[in-house]
């Protein structure tokens, strides 16, 4: 991902963002390489919290 799941730019990916991420990308990426578009079932319950780091 490369810190492009960081929606905030605070230098971390949250839950949240994560699930935005994905969903946005995976449908364009499965279409580039299998040509057809997939779509991730997601979920958010909760509060978002932070999972990674980015290099900012």
């Amino acid at each position: 991902m490369q810190g492009k799941a960081d929606k905030g730019k605070i230098g971390l990916i949250k839950t949240t963002d994560l699930v935005d991420y994905v969903e946005s990308e995976v449908p364009e990426i499965a279409e580039r390489y299998f040509k057809r578009k997939q779509y991730p079932t997601t979920a958010v319950s909760g509060q978002g919290f932070p999972i990674g780091k980015t290099g900012l």
